[in-house]
């Protein structure tokens, strides 16, 4: 008996299996901004070789009894030198930062592919009918997850934490994280919630998520009722993968198909992250 002729939206699957795409991890701003201090640094060290040689030929002229000024272009060139340590010592400061985003960054990627190997589905960019961004959506046997990445730059102080005085805020070192991202993820989260409801699927659980990648989390006070959990990279995947099965199979299937039909409504495609059909699916 033939093999029955796979729809378009388990081929729109199979094709987003084959040739999966994170862009909530898109590292391009990092390495432009990566690359464009890294030529600042080149700029400094090409003014340096260039004074340094201009110094050097002062004091070959001396040297062979040509009308010398080597104290002048010698103090020059010490004076354009330490500027150029200066400002290198500056540059070399914010690309550390940037590596340290760049590590973050990679760290979570790492943390959604162990996930994903466990049987999730990854949607990323999902907006609803109205337009809003859903943000990036994991799916599987433990629910449905609306993650909202926050990249924050560390600075000088690793011992930094966010932390979560009260249900509604989020502080790094006594100062309130800007945005409201609590508020995005409650927003998001009621919004997939509503396209999951109007599709019959009111019975499945979407909890919001904001990641800190690189940042270490605390625990919320006992009073805090923390209806939004705020995870970083190495929290997120134990704190999913050990979650209680809420979601059988067939619910999988039609949230899976249900986002990527949304998806193609507004003509972007669909970012899917999982090894294999069958292992995405829980038996």
């Amino acid at each position: 008996m033939p093999a029955p002729t796979p729809n378009p939206g388990t081929r729109q699957i199979l094709a987003e299996v084959n040739n999966p795409r994170l862009s909530l991890l898109d590292e391009s701003s990092s390495r432009e901004r990566q690359s464009a201090l890294t030529g600042r640094i080149a700029e400094y060290a090409i003014i340096t070789f260039v004074v340094l040689v201009i110094a050097g030929m002062e004091i070959a002229r001396w040297k062979f009894n040509s009308p010398p000024q080597p104290m002048l272009f010698s103090f020059v060139a010490v004076c354009l030198t330490a500027y150029a340590a200066t400002r290198v010592a500056f540059i070399w400061r914010q690309l550390a930062v940037l590596r340290r985003e760049q590590l973050a960054r990679q760290n979570l990627r790492g943390a959604i592919d162990d996930i994903c190997a466990r049987g999730w589905l990854l949607f990323d960019g999902i907006k609803d009918p109205r337009g809003h961004l859903l943000g990036s959506v994991l799916a599987g046997p433990g629910g449905v997850f609306c993650l909202i990445p926050r990249f924050i730059a560390r600075g000088g102080d690793l011992l930094e934490r966010v932390e979560q005085p009260d249900a509604n805020t989020l502080t790094i070192g006594g100062q309130k994280v800007l945005a409201d991202p609590l508020g995005q993820a409650r927003r998001a989260a009621r919004s997939l919630y509503e396209v999951l409801a109007a599709e019959g699927l009111d019975t499945v659980p979407v909890q919001p998520v904001v990641v800190f990648p690189g940042w270490q989390v605390a625990a919320p006070p006992d009073a805090v009722a923390a209806d939004v959990w705020v995870l970083s990279d190495r929290d997120i995947m134990p704190r999913l993968t050990q979650a209680p099965t809420v979601m059988e199979a067939r619910d999988l299937i039609a949230v899976s198909l249900l986002l990527e039909r949304l998806a193609s409504q507004q003509h972007a495609s669909l970012p899917l992250h999982s090894a294999t059909i069958s292992r995405s699916l829980p038996s």
